[in-house]
């Protein structure tokens, strides 16, 4: 099952990739990583776009859960996100960091953040990721 996990964080990280995130660190249930902005991470008004924000921050959180469960062979999703975009930002580097706050018996608990090179606070994430039942694939009703 250890394998599952690993190809899992590869799709990921092929997606995350692609957008210029960086991982930095993980360990059991936290998560941290960066993005230096570009020109395609603006908005029409020149600041960070709010979805490429919250792809952000739900990926850190992702990358906490998976950290927590430790390849397990347990596959979670996102079922729920609230996100709080505070602030702009238009050049430097957006660094993230996130963490499992919580567990219960099918989901776990997350939350996040984005600040500016500044360390200015920028946005933050609460997110449930919901525990798929056992021969579940992702998509599967």
């Amino acid at each position: 099952m250890a394998g599952k996990q690993h190809q899992s964080s590869s799709r990921e990280g092929h997606f995350t990739a692609g957008l210029g995130f960086r991982p930095q660190s993980s360990e059991p249930g936290h998560a941290t990583g960066e993005l230096e902005l570009q020109a395609q991470h603006l908005n029409r008004s020149g600041t960070l776009h709010g979805g490429l924000a919250m792809t952000l921050l739900d990926s850190l959180m992702g990358q906490a859960v998976r950290t927590w469960t430790g390849g397990n062979g347990q596959e979670y999703v996102t079922s729920s996100m609230t996100t709080h975009l505070l602030e702009t930002v238009s050049q430097g580097q957006v660094t993230g960091s996130s963490r499992v706050i919580a567990q219960g018996g099918t989901y776990l608990l997350t939350e996040a953040e984005l600040r500016d090179a500044s360390r200015r606070l920028i946005a933050t994430a609460e997110a449930v990721y919901t525990r798929l039942r056992a021969g579940a694939k992702v998509g599967d009703r």
